[in-house]
């Protein structure tokens, strides 16, 4: 599973996304099975004009944009546990 967070270091909503994703990811034992991609802006722009990110944070697994705005803990675990399922 490919799994992209794209945020920028300037977004408090951001930081607190990607600790809340790694600490999913370390509660579920994904981390070691899912390939994580932390995109940042403006570096990754393409990236994320490609996947249609017009909000941060935003998170896209295997090519999908699945959530924008700052996730909750269990809508991220939800999330994983539906793609390795």
């Amino acid at each position: 599973m490919k799994v992209e967070l794209f945020s920028s270091g300037h977004c408090p909503a951001c930081q607190q996304a990607e600790h809340r994703l790694d600490e999913v990811l370390q509660l579920t034992g994904l981390t070691g099975r899912v390939a994580l991609y932390k995109r940042r802006l403006p570096d990754d722009l393409d990236r994320a004009v490609t996947l249609g990110v017009k909000a941060l944070p935003a998170l896209a697994i295997d090519d999908q944009l699945v959530i924008t705005g700052l996730p909750s803990r269990q809508q991220l675990h939800q999330l994983l546990k539906a793609e390795t399922s």
